[in-house]
């Protein structure tokens, strides 16, 4: 028994050390792909991202039966090599693909797309002429970039026109005796009593030593937007405009000579109206009733209203408008655009301004409060004998008196102006906020003005910023503007007096609500007027 077991364990070692023997053999055949194969498993990590989503790699590692042959491993190393030393040609090499190619090729077709909001270092609205030797730009500047780059504006040019029939035709024919080099000025009006968004106000003030222009041939008003210390040629060896130069002002031949420089001006008055949005909903009704009241103010002076739509006039409001658009009394400037662009002060500070170019040569003051603000006359007897005595004055400004919609006298008539009823109002004018100096002069706060606007160069909501100084600041009890806060929005009237007091009954020394002080002044001048337009 001892020797069959003894015979048995003999012939499993000798079938084991024949197998061993086998394998050794096979396996020496197919050591070097291996170890080849071992040798480039780095690589295949590496170039794994490209080739793995390239179909035409797979083939090479399709194997028959389990089975990885030793001509397989070779020939997927020796394109591995190829990949590696950029060898051209080869299956793999000929349809690899870079990481991301499809986004790339997508790239290439499109070039760059700009996506979201852009932020843009000027945003022009308007030119205008200021003198012989100045013009002036009214735009955006964009607070952010100014942040970074500091001022977008070089310098600014004129360029003859010269028979060109259009700037780039100018450019390319001036040489550097016909352009006219200026200095360039830009004034920020970087205040509000909204928060700070995207874009200030500028103004862009272009100076020459001499007139240009003045002969009545026309030309053009080039800004240089460059970061350059020294201006560049206008026109390259090619006769290419470069961009950094932005035409922003044609004056046609023999323009100039309608401009009228010297007074009298064709009117005594300008208003220049808030911005007008359709959230602000104006009342047509409203309207009318505050263009009544104040042309009858103006007695028999010429007056211009400028009326900035940003979608808020619709076509009740043009049907007021119309009898005094037809007789040239009235302009409706389209700002609808002015959407795109964030600005402080909901785009107030900006038609402020371009109001400001508008009226220069137009009037002989422009006016600047909201529709829920009245004027009242004090102590004057018309608005020319108020005015004659500030004639040197760059700007007046006026006291700011806030009214209650919520305490009223009964109703007395069916047509009856909603300002009429409303007699109760805060025994000083109101500074606002006390943070801020420029808006509150003394007691009188929260102030409006009226502008000389060949004197006036930038302008703010409650101020002028250049200049800043030497003008008037009147007292409520000489003139001052009533304010109604939100009573020129649609359905106002209907929340407004809520609370009916009879006059009679309440003293005029003492204080309703401990605020409300009773004034009647007002309320019979708006009647006056209202009874002269009937």
């Amino acid at each position: 028994m001892a020797a069959f077991h003894k015979a048995m364990i003999c012939r499993i070692w000798i079938v084991l050390l024949v197998t061993l023997l086998w394998i050794g053999l096979w396996y020496s055949r197919i050591s070097p792909a291996t170890s080849d194969l071992a040798a480039h498993r780095k690589d295949l990590h590496r170039f794994g991202g490209n080739l793995a989503r390239n179909s035409s790699f797979s083939k090479f590692w399709e194997v028959e039966d389990g089975q990885l042959t030793a001509d397989l491993i070779h020939e997927v190393v020796e394109e591995l090599e190829k990949i590696r030393d950029g060898t051209p040609g080869g299956v793999v090499a000929a349809n690899r693909k870079e990481p991301c190619d499809e986004r790339r090729d997508l790239a290439r077709e499109r070039g760059f797309r700009r996506i979201g909001e852009t932020l843009h270092a000027f945003v022009l609205s308007s030119v205008a002429r200021f003198s012989l030797e100045e013009f002036t730009a009214v735009g955006l500047v964009s607070i952010q970039l100014r942040g970074f780059a500091g001022n977008p504006l070089q310098s600014c040019a004129w360029v003859p026109k010269a028979g060109s029939s259009s700037v780039a035709a100018a450019l390319a024919a001036s040489n550097d005796s016909s352009v006219i080099w200026g200095n360039s000025w830009l004034g920020y009006v970087n205040e509000s009593h909204t928060e700070k968004t995207f874009y200030d106000v500028g103004v862009v003030k272009c100076s020459f030593e001499e007139p240009v222009g003045a002969n009545g041939e026309g030309g053009f008003l080039v800004l240089n937007m460059t970061r350059n210390s020294s201006p560049p040629p206008l026109v390259d060896h090619s006769g290419i405009i470069e961009q950094s130069y932005v035409p922003v002002f044609q004056e046609l031949p023999e323009e100039i000579s309608s401009i009228q420089f010297e007074g009298p001006f064709r009117f005594d008055y300008a208003y220049c109206s808030p911005l007008l949005t359709p959230s602000k909903n104006v009342s047509a009704k409203y309207v009318k009733e505050w263009l009544m009241y104040h042309q009858g103010l103006w007695s028999e002076s010429h007056v211009h209203y400028f009326f900035y739509d940003a979608g808020g006039i619709d076509s009740r409001l043009l049907e007021v408008f119309q009898p005094l658009m037809e007789k040239k009394f009235l302009t409706v400037i389209d700002m609808r655009e002015l959407v795109l662009f964030e600005s402080a002060g909901d785009g107030h500070q900006l038609v402020i301004n371009d109001c400001l170019q508008r009226s220069r040569f137009l009037a002989t003051w422009a006016f600047f409060w909201d529709l829920d603000e009245y004027l009242q006359l004090v102590n004057s007897t018309s608005m020319a004998a108020l005015l004659r005595s500030y004639e040197s004055s760059p700007w007046i400004s006026l006291a700011n008196l806030v009214w209650s919609r919520t305490y009223c006298k009964e109703t007395s008539a069916e047509d009856e102006w909603a300002v009429e009823r409303m007699r109760f109002r805060l025994r000083y004018p109101t500074c606002g906020d006390e943070q801020r100096a420029e808006t509150c002069h003394g007691v009188e706060g929260h102030r409006k003005w009226i502008a000389n606007p060949r004197k006036v160069l930038v302008a703010s909501i409650h101020r002028t910023v250049e200049p800043e100084w030497n003008g008037e600041i009147l007292r409520a009890s000489i003139a001052r503007l009533n304010h109604f806060h939100g009573l020129a929005v649609e359905g106002s009237a209907n929340s407004s007096c809520w609370i009916v007091k009879k006059l009679d009954q309440v003293n005029e020394s003492s204080l309703v609500d401990g605020w409300w002080l009773k004034d009647e002044s007002f309320a019979v001048a708006a009647m006056e007027q209202h009874r002269k337009g009937l």
